[in-house]
């Protein structure tokens, strides 16, 4: 793969990551055409559900939601005091690298196949 696709990726994967991670402060403060443009970013074939909007998601927003959810029921909350390691580093990290790298070669993908 040349560098610049691959810097190009991972560009466009960061820039979903910021707007996922934003996306529901801006549509509260929104107005109407900025929530129109954040709803079509995430996703289409929308539907309304027991007064609840669904859509089907792009596959990036997808694929963030199944990590958040994978992160959150696979975690337990890391005291404070437990941060810090033997060597004295922070491992608070360690446990978001291990817990989302096996989604980094769907990520790839994804967007590879843009």
């Amino acid at each position: 793969v040349h560098e610049s696709q691959t810097k190009s990726w991972i560009d466009e994967a960061y820039d979903d990551f910021c707007f996922a991670n934003n996306a529901k402060e801006l549509f509260i403060k929104g107005d109407d055409e900025v929530k129109r443009e954040i709803l079509c970013r995430l996703g289409s074939n929308w539907v309304v559900n027991n007064k609840k909007l669904l859509p089907v998601l792009h596959k990036q927003y997808d694929l963030l939601l199944r990590m958040y959810n994978f992160d959150r029921q696979n975690s337990p909350l890391v005291e404070p005091a437990n941060l810090q390691s033997e060597t004295g580093k922070n491992r608070s990290l360690e446990r978001a690298f291990t817990m989302w790298l096996p989604f980094l070669d769907e990520v790839r993908t994804i967007y590879q196949n843009k």
